[in-house]
């Protein structure tokens, strides 16, 4: 099930400097951080990035939250020590000291049952998610894994996630906002949508936005706040936005297009344009599962949205520097669709000077993603990095990791040292309800997810290797290594192929 293609998660995207990987199965197992993934003709050294332990130098101010709750049941005292074991996706800077204080407080508190967060970088999410299978058969894997929620999607349709407790399900139901709730209903090994995963430390994002550059949008002689109406508005002011040198070399593009990079991002970020447009992408009838992507739906988003701003008007060029970094260095006026936090983190490392005011964010904005023709209503997902606990551990650590995460998910230090502090938006509604999320812009960007009908991008149980067979499709289409009309009959056969390898849910 794991074949290169569906695990590689990266392929050329110009600037991006990705490399494709062949479509060859792994072999061998892996264990822990640190050591290496061999796939045939291919080997992958993850680099053991950061162990998180909350020691005591980490800590630069006394923090008196205890790590407790009483709206919810701890377990006994472990009679010998136990250590909860946490991996995660990725590494997310702004993330780190607060996990370690987090640790901290938490090791304080409970010296039987200590925690340690390994954040784990080079792997796609994929990758990551068979590393975590592979190393618990071994008997080495983590006791919480925290991994973005198409791979996520896998993990638990492959069994190794355990179905929340009703007790905890309830405080979800509590803290999560319910426009958002949905991020948390995933298919389980019988096809069948529960709650088992809460949301993530980062990467939790109410929907995805387009997001437009208010200083840009000025020069063009609009007002800071222009939404497009359509995608002829889009085009004709991204086409004033763009720059050119006297070479006729691009230098500012007015709309950045993903064509290349994480293979599932590629295909993630074209669905909401084409839910906007009434397509359904993947859904379950009689019985069976069905697909529309290679529908004249898909084939106008990709024509107009994509081939059309590259090749035909010129506005974006694939070697051309793209996406979030770009666009908090003005290298880019617009980027669609992208997610809040990849977006806001970015500039507050890249330009805070230009972006971050003492209010919060400025001159930039999040709006809904334009459809084809004025007064059709956009649409969109919810995005949501997540926790879950490994199913194949023992009880008496199930149970402490349920408690740690139901200390996580209420404690208000806990909250404000991971979201608050860092303009980090999630999905708890005490949290959107505590400064900085207050303040006008926020406000304004949850009125635009809530506008677009904000629902789960989880489809299907198989949803990374659906993201990794059509993001690989779609980039040889944007990149024109195949046209058009073969490259959707290649899209549905490729998405068609995966989609068939579950069975579809009764209900």
């Amino acid at each position: 099930k794991y074949t290169g293609a569906a695990i590689g998660g990266l392929v050329v995207g110009g600037a991006l400097g990705y490399l494709a990987k062949p479509a060859e199965v792994i072999e061998r197992t892996v264990t822990a951080p640190g050591t290496t993934v061999t796939i045939p003709g291919t080997t992958v050294t993850v680099p053991k990035t950061i162990t998180i332990t909350g020691t005591p130098p980490t800590i630069r101010e006394t923090i008196t939250t205890v790590a407790e709750t009483t709206e919810y049941t701890f377990p006994p005292e472990p009679k010998t020590p136990i250590k909860l074991s946490v991996w995660l996706w990725g590494t997310f800077a702004p993330a780190i000291d607060a996990l370690n204080k987090i640790a901290y407080i938490w090791n304080r508190d409970h010296p039987k049952v200590q925690i340690e967060f390994t954040p784990i970088a080079g792997l796609s999410s994929l990758e990551f998610t068979l590393k975590c299978e592979q190393a618990t058969a071994a008997g080495e894997g983590p006791d919480i894994i925290h991994n973005e929620d198409y791979a996520m999607a896998s993990l638990v349709y492959d069994g190794y996630a355990e179905l929340l407790p009703s007790e905890l399900q309830d405080l979800a139901k509590k803290y999560i906002h319910p426009s958002f709730i949905d991020a948390v209903y995933f298919w389980g090994p019988d096809v069948v949508r529960r709650m088992y995963v809460l949301p993530g430390a980062y990467g939790v994002n109410p929907t995805k936005h387009t997001w437009i550059n208010d200083y840009h949008v000025e020069e063009a002689g609009l007002k800071a706040g222009w939404n497009p109406s359509d995608w002829d508005e889009l085009i004709e002011v991204a086409q004033k936005m763009t720059k050119y040198d006297s070479a006729g070399n691009l230098v500012r593009s007015g709309l950045f297009v993903r064509v290349g990079g994480h293979v599932a991002g590629i295909f993630d970020k074209i669905t909401p344009l084409l839910r906007t447009e009434g397509a359904r992408i993947i859904w379950a009838e009689k019985g069976e599962w069905k697909t529309d992507i290679d529908s004249d739906i898909t084939r106008k988003v990709i024509q107009r949205l994509y081939l059309d701003v590259i090749y035909k008007y010129r506005i974006y060029d694939p070697g051309f520097p793209g996406d979030v970094d770009a666009f908090a260095k003005e290298l880019v006026s617009i980027v669609h669709p992208r997610e809040l936090r990849e977006t806001v983190m970015s500039i507050r490392t890249v330009n805070p000077e230009r972006f971050i005011g003492p209010e919060g964010p400025k001159g930039f904005h999040g709006a809904p993603h334009p459809p084809e023709s004025k007064g059709t209503k956009p649409l969109s997902f919810i995005d949501a990095h997540s926790w879950c606990v490994n199913s194949k551990i023992p009880k008496e650590k199930k149970d402490w990791a349920f408690a740690f995460l139901a200390w996580y998910m209420t404690d208000s230090v806990v909250k404000g040292l991971l979201f608050n502090a860092t303009g980090n938006m999630t999905i708890f509604k005490d949290v959107m309800e505590s400064p900085p999320f207050t303040n006008p812009w926020y406000q304004e960007m949850l009125k635009v997810s809530m506008s677009m009908d904000p629902k789960s991008r989880i489809l299907h149980p198989m949803m990374a290797q659906i993201g990794n067979a059509g993001g690989t499709v779609l980039s040889r289409i944007y990149l024109r290594e195949v046209d058009l009309d073969k490259g959707l009959r290649e899209l549905g056969a490729a998405v068609r192929d995966v989609i068939k390898q579950a069975p579809a849910p009764k209900s």
